[in-house]
């Protein structure tokens, strides 16, 4: 068994505050005088004291304090609490559910009676640490990792957005490394020096340097070159070039000398190791209170709330809020405290709705002695703002129109001006986007592989830009220059479709990440009356949008082609992609009018001049009628349009466009119940689609389904566990609905009640739809009959003939063969007069009636 590591040795005598600690003489002095302290207390507060800084669990603390024996975890409780009596609150710090953290500046003092040796330096100097400093909250790791770089580099600059954590970062290693060096730490504010010749008189300053040598950097060079300690350069971002030489100098002159500086901006030496400090860690999702506390951004909330009031109490019922609140301020510490200090006042909700104008809100930092720059929100940002140059000064404002960020080319467009203007060519707005990233008031994303990076303007400081873009007059010019960008974004992801460049999952991807630049732009477009504009993207995102939001664009859409705009300004090319994306948003919605939608499409596609493109748009808006018309007389009448689609085609064309001939091939035979051929036209699709980019999942629907029309029960189940499985994106949710159904009704096909039961709970619960569909009540109503459940059976049945009529659908095979399996079973049941009676009472179920019917006991 392997024997505890001894803990780290103390110096003999230690100074915090007005205390000194002296280990050897198991004493503790206050203002040079003895404090009574207990036996347990001090040994307490020693095992604090040798790991300042850090977290400490309870069970290590009871290990040291109580080595070998077991004690309850209240003893602890009691000797915290003896320890703050003397101490005060601030320095022990309690982390909920975890441990202690002893926060107090720790240093070494030498012994009175041992008087240096004449070759060594004067007395250490000074830490110009504060002597309070708050709770570290959320950085372990990057704190671990900060001391790692130290460790190994003489140079290592932390950089992050203002506000973002730096300066208590770095703060907090000092605070750990007193000891660690012959002549300490030191920490230099450079916040307050306002030229770089005033930078050598800071330093020499802050070391306590006899005869400090003023503005020149060599004699400063020359007394720090005995030197063996750790330096704190903070807040280096307005003085970077001076800052670099300096610190080149230093660490050239001085081989025992290390450096920690903090900044918005690296420095750019060979030496330097970079840190990038990034937001406090959030939760993905609602958490309980207790378990969302464990992330630095809820945990630097509540903590800071509770110093505002100490009644606060995070509540499970809050979290969501709190999430989202430190979500939209960028998860920046500074940002999060400022707005738990106003939770009190405002309560959580009332902070989360007054952040549309946080510049104003987030207005009183607790700490008075923090600097002007860090007492709001505004200040901070505009600190950050004004050491940008013209043009990077320009760039921020401008980028404040991206909602959600954009692409570089969709940068270039917002950024570009005219000649005369600050940016006038593009490749100057990539110089002056790369300084806005470098000083961490933009945000490279790059979460999808398959597509451009985006560039993303921290929210917060969007909303400063936003205000400089308004009072600059440019905000009407760039808008609308934002739009067309945003126009040109979504062509050049169809270009690349077309071309086979780009799979389908990859466009959806592209399109999904413009909407929010898209709902500006298109708000833009109206405000300016540009009808041809508006109708243009609003098209574009028909498919992407959220349901209610795509049945207002699709019914702006339509008014806009009916003519309340002047026809003159619409594009007959424009007007036909608009009818398209129609059609596609409401396939599966309103099925009569995405057909409508269709045809007018197919009537554009057959006037517009003939040539490669146009040839291809046919061919693809015959398939599509086609296969949106082969439930109509068993695909008479589809029949003929796909003829003629095929007669168009190339075999050079990319998967992209040739499967769209193939859905409609397999759709045809599955209505004319061929359910071989059907199947085996589906798996040719789901072959194709992979080599398209597209994901499959809604061919493998289809091919669970022609599976079990095929009569292989058996194999369609074993599909729809497959497809069940791989469904569980929250934005595949209602492929989810359509995959459960299809699973239920095979199980239900091999009489497994059980297992199909289980399937449609799993679907009702999770079910996003806001009506649910025929083809589902079919499934509920052969499950209750299975059951023996006869009344609930017949009323779903008449609910699903009132969906299938009110919707102007009809039951394609598998439906049609489990409703009449499902009338089977209760015309062998139930008197022919109650069955119609009962089935008469389903038509008017509303879907909460239907969802405890087709769950009912059994």
């Amino acid at each position: 068994m392997s024997t505890p590591a001894a803990p780290p040795a103390l110096p003999d005598r230690l100074r915090f505050g007005r205390f000194e600690l002296r280990p050897q003489e198991q004493r503790l002095l206050a203002d040079g005088e003895p404090v009574a302290l207990g036996g347990r207390a001090f040994d307490l507060l020693l095992a604090l004291a040798r790991r300042p800084g850090e977290l400490l669990t309870r069970n290590e603390l009871i290990e040291q304090v109580w080595p070998g024996r077991v004690v309850e975890e209240n003893n602890l409780s009691v000797q915290v609490n003896a320890l703050r009596k003397v101490l005060g609150g601030e320095w022990l710090a309690t982390v909920p559910g975890r441990g202690y953290r002893f926060v107090a500046p720790v240093v070494p003092v030498a012994p009175a009676s041992s008087p240096a040796p004449a070759d060594e330096l004067s007395p250490l100097p000074q830490t110009h640490l504060p002597t309070l400093q708050p709770l570290l909250v959320g950085r372990s790791d990057d704190l671990a990792a900060l001391g790692t770089l130290v460790d190994q580099h003489r140079l290592v600059t932390i950089v992050g957005a203002g506000g973002m954590g730096k300066t208590r970062l770095a703060q907090a290693l000092l605070q750990m490394r007193v000891a660690a060096y012959p002549q300490g730490v030191c920490w230099i504010e450079l916040g307050s020096v306002d030229a770089a010749a005033g930078l050598p008189a800071a330093v020499a300053a802050a070391l306590g340097l006899p005869g400090a040598p003023g503005h020149a950097l060599a004699p400063l060079a020359r007394a720090v070159a005995p030197l063996q300690m750790l330096l704190a350069l903070d807040n280096a971002e307005h003085l970077l070039d001076a800052v670099a030489a300096l610190a080149q100098a230093l660490l050239d002159a001085a081989p025992g000398l290390r450096l920690v500086v903090t900044s918005q901006a690296p420095l750019r030496l060979a030496a330097e190791r970079v840190l990038r400090l990034g937001p406090l860690a959030l939760p993905q999702g609602p958490l309980p209170a207790r378990q969302a506390q464990a992330f630095g951004a809820v945990a630097l909330f509540c903590e800071r709330a509770a110093a505002a009031d100490h009644r606060f109490v995070l509540k499970d019922a809050d979290v969501p809020a709190v999430i989202e609140l430190c979500r939209s301020l960028d998860g920046v510490a500074l940002g999060i405290e400022l707005a738990a200090a106003r939770a009190p006042s405002l309560g959580i909700a009332g902070l989360q709705a007054s952040l549309a104008d946080r510049l104003r809100v987030l207005s009183s930092n607790r700490d008075r002695r923090a600097p002007a720059r860090q007492q709001s929100l505004r200040a901070a940002l505009e600190w950050s703002a004004a050491l940008l140059a013209p043009a990077e000064q320009q760039l921020f404002r401008r980028m404040a129109v991206l909602a959600g960020g954009g692409t570089l080319a969709l940068v270039q467009q917002v950024g570009t001006a005219d000649a005369g203007a600050a940016v006038g060519d593009p490749w100057e707005v990539v110089d002056a986007l790369d300084q806005l990233v470098q000083r961490s008031l933009v945000e490279l994303l790059n979460d999808d592989e398959s597509g451009p990076p985006r560039y993303r303007l921290l929210e917060s400081p969007r909303a400063l830009a936003l205000e400089q873009l308004r009072a600059s007059g440019e905000e009407p010019a760039v808008r609308l220059r934002h739009a067309h960008g945003v126009l040109a974004e979504f062509d050049r992801a169809q270009a690349d479709l077309q071309a086979g460049r780009l799979g389908l999952l990859a466009w959806r991807r592209r399109r999904l990440a413009e909407l929010p630049n898209a709902r500006e732009a298109i708000a833009q477009a109206r405000q300016q009356g540009l009808a041809a504009l508006e109708l243009a993207l609003a098209s574009e995102v028909l498919t992407v949008a959220p349901h209610d939001e795509r049945l207002q664009l699709v019914d702006r859409c339509e008014q806009l082609i009916a003519g309340q705009a002047p026809a003159a300004a619409l594009d007959s090319d424009r007007v036909y992609r608009a009818w398209r994306a129609i059609s596609t948003a409401l396939a599966n919605l309103q099925p009569a009018r995405s057909l409508a939608a269709a045809r007018e499409a197919l009537v554009l596609a057959r006037r517009l001049d003939e040539g490669a493109a146009e040839r291809r748009r046919l061919y693809d808006t015959l398939c599509t009628v086609a296969h949106m018309l082969t439930d109509e007389d068993k695909g008479t009448q589809a029949e003929p349009l796909l003829r003629e689609a095929l007669a168009l085609a190339s075999p050079d064309w990319p998967p992209v466009t040739q499967r769209v001939a193939l859905r409609a091939q397999a759709s045809l035979a599955t209505v004319r119940g061929a359910a071989r051929e059907a199947l085996a036209l589906y798996r040719r699709l789901l072959a194709l689609d992979r080599v398209a980019g597209e994901s499959g999942l809604t061919t493998l629907v289809n091919v669970a389904n022609a599976e079990l029309a095929s009569g292989d029960a058996a194999a369609a189940v074993a599909t729809g566990l497959r497809l069940v499985e791989q469904l569980r994106d929250p934005r595949s949710a209602s492929l989810l609905v359509h995959a459960r159904i299809n699973l239920a009704a095979a199980l239900l096909a091999l009489d497994d009640t059980t297992a199909a039961r289980e399937v449609v709970r799993q679907m009702l619960a999770a079910a996003p739809r806001p009506r649910i569909p025929a083809w589902c009540v079919d499934v509920f109503a052969l499950l209750a009959a299975l059951e023996g459940r006869h009344e609930a059976a017949a009323q779903l049945a008449g609910a699903a003939d009132a969906r299938y009529e009110a919707a102007a659908d009809r039951r394609q095979f598998n439906e049609e063969r489990a409703h009449e399996r499902t009338l089977s079973l209760l015309g062998a049941a139930c008197d022919a007069t109650a069955l119609a009676a009962l089935r008469e009472q389903g038509c008017t179920l509303a879907d909460a009636e239907l969802a405890v019917l087709a769950l009912a006991a059994a």
